[in-house]
Parts: structure tokens; C-alpha cells; sequence
């Protein structure tokens, strides 16, 4: 069985999904798609997210090619929407990342933390933060700016709103009664 990881440079928004035999494994594919694709490696400065059992089964052709023992290079397929994958020398078959359909916002007010809000758009992130402050507060939303918020930027300890986001969900980020953060509509926080 293989595993699948999220690799990155450092400084680098570029995400590569790799399924290996495991962490070491998985540095020399993204050191040898390093070499052919971007001409250098920079071992020191990569950054590794495992994807999780519930991730990778809720992407059931990405879990075929791990079952199937299959490891390299995943590129997703526009039509049909699926992944492939390929080893880490060859040209790509497509693009690195799944399309983000949900994008994740940070709304900032005053010295407090931010509040997440995802949505497909700022617009629809505005609305669902609206919902949340007057469920919440009894008032009209306050903030002082909003700032996207990057995938590859969120913690690893709130890494099951990647998956949130993955499947399509919109709302606020709320801590569950497992402690997992996860994104909740406006209406259930």
C-alpha cells in the first residue's frame, strides 16, 4: 500500500501531490520532479503534508492508483475529472491541484483573532460572516479587512478544513466536539 503526501518549496505556491511507499520515498520522487521540472532541488526547503485516510478516501480514484501500488506524480485530469499520476521525470499529464472551488477568508476586527469564512467567493464569504455575526452577536457584521487565506497556510492541526473545502463545504471554522477543526454553516456554530 502506498500513502499520499502534498509536497512544497518553501516560498513556492506550487503544490505536488505524490503517492510513495513512505516520507523518504516521497522526498526522492519530489527531488527527481524538482530536478526535471524545475531545474534545481532544494531538499533542506520542502515542506510535506501526509494526506489523511478520510482525505484520500473521498478522492476514490486517488485511492485506486495508492491500493493499486501505483507511486510518482498525481496530476489532475480535467475531463474526466480524476487524478493520474506519472513518474516524477516524465512531462506533466495536467495540472498539479485540484481546481479550488472553496476559497477560505480571514476577517479581522480590532486586536481579536481572526474568524475563517469559506465560500466560493469574497462576496459569499461576506454573507456567511453577516449570518454568523447577527446569529452570533444580535448586531449588524464589524471587521476591519478581510485577507484570503492560502490552503498550503493552514496548521497541520487544522488540516481537516482542507478537507472540508475539498468536498465542497461553506461556513465558518469551528472546532468540533473531537477537537477537529472543521467548517460548520453559519447557522450550526
Amino acid at each position: 500500500m502506498s500513502f499520499a503526501f502534498q509536497a512544497r518549496c518553501r516560498g513556492d505556491d506550487t503544490a505536488v501531490t505524490i503517492i510513495a511507499h513512505d516520507m523518504e520515498h516521497a522526498s526522492l520522487i519530489f527531488a527527481e520532479w524538482l530536478r526535471n521540472h524545475r531545474g534545481h532541488i532544494i531538499s533542506q526547503f520542502m515542506d510535506f503534508r501526509v494526506f489523511t485516510d478520510r482525505h484520500v478516501y473521498a478522492q476514490p480514484e486517488m485511492r485506486d492508483l495508492m491500493e493499486a501500488g501505483y507511486t510518482g506524480v498525481c496530476y489532475w485530469l480535467e475531463e474526466p475529472e480524476v487524478w493520474t499520476i506519472a513518474p516524477p521525470h516524465m512531462p506533466a499529464k495536467g495540472p498539479l491541484e485540484r481546481p479550488v472551488r472553496i476559497k477560505a477568508f480571514a476577517f479581522h476586527h480590532g486586536k481579536e483573532s481572526a474568524l475563517w469564512v469559506f465560500a466560493e467567493d469574497v462576496a459569499e464569504a461576506h454573507a456567511i460572516y453577516d449570518i454568523w455575526h447577527r446569529d452570533t452577536w444580535g448586531c449588524p457584521a464589524e471587521w476591519d479587512k478581510i485577507t484570503p487565506l492560502l490552503p498550503h497556510k493552514i496548521p497541520m492541526e487544522k488540516s481537516m478544513l482542507l478537507e472540508d473545502m475539498d468536498e465542497g463545504r461553506k461556513g465558518i471554522a469551528e472546532q468540533d466536539d473531537e477537537g477537529d477543526w472543521r467548517i460548520c454553516p453559519p447557522e450550526r456554530v
